[in-house]
C-alpha cells in the first residue's frame, strides 16, 4: 500500500475572524439551512465563488473559446437548476449564496415536506433514508440536479406530525385548563 495523500482544503475562510455582520449573516444561515458548523458554509461560498471566477475568465476570452467555455458552464448550472436555457454569463455573476443553498440535498428534503425541520432532514440523509433518482446518498451537501427524483427510502416512511397541529393541541389543553379553573 502506498502512502495516503492528503486532500486539499475545499474552503477558505474569511480574511478577518471578528466582523459582526459576517457573523451575523453566517448564523442565520446555520440556523435557516440546518448547518452544524461555517465550513459548510465557506464551502458552498468556494463553488459559488469558482462559477463566478470561471463567468470572468470567460467573459475575457474571444471567438470560439469563449462559445465553447460559456457552453460548457451555463449547461452544468442548468443541469443544477441555477440558471435558465437563456443565460449568459452575467447570470452566472449574478448568482447569490441563497441560490446554491436550495439546491443542496438537506434544504430540498425539508422544502419538500419529508422532514419537519433541515436538521431532521439532515438525520434523514445521514442515516441512509433518502435517495436520489433512485441512489442513496449520504452527503446533506450533495447538489440536486434539476428534475433529479428525491423520495426516501423503500420501506422507510416516517411518522412526521405537523407543528401546526401540535401548536393547536398545546392551544387546546391550555383552554381545558381555563376553564377547568373558571369552573372551580
Amino acid at each position: 500500500m502506498g502512502l495516503a495523500r492528503r486532500q486539499r482544503k475545499k474552503y477558505q475562510s474569511p480574511n478577518h475572524p471578528w466582523q459582526a455582520d459576517r457573523i451575523d449573516e453566517e448564523q442565520k444561515l446555520a440556523q435557516e439551512y440546518g448547518f452544524t458548523n461555517k465550513k459548510q458554509i465557506w464551502k458552498m461560498e468556494a463553488i459559488l465563488r469558482n462559477f463566478r471566477s470561471q463567468a470572468r475568465d470567460i467573459v475575457g476570452l474571444r471567438g470560439d473559446k469563449k462559445e465553447a467555455a460559456i457552453k460548457i458552464l451555463i449547461t452544468k448550472l442548468i443541469k443544477l437548476g441555477l440558471v435558465k436555457k437563456d443565460a449568459s454569463a452575467d447570470d452566472v455573476l449574478n448568482l447569490q449564496l441563497r441560490d446554491l443553498l436550495e439546491r443542496r440535498l438537506q434544504t430540498v428534503v425539508y422544502k419538500m415536506g419529508l422532514a419537519n425541520s433541515a436538521n431532521q432532514a439532515r438525520q434523514f440523509i445521514l442515516h441512509k433514508k433518502v435517495t436520489v433518482d433512485g441512489k442513496v446518498i449520504t452527503s446533506s451537501a450533495h447538489l440536486i440536479n434539476a428534475g433529479s427524483k428525491v423520495a426516501f427510502r423503500e420501506g422507510f416512511s416516517p411518522v412526521l406530525v405537523q407543528v401546526v397541529e401540535k401548536a393547536s393541541k398545546e392551544e387546546e389543553k391550555a383552554e381545558v385548563k381555563i376553564q377547568e379553573v373558571k369552573t372551580e
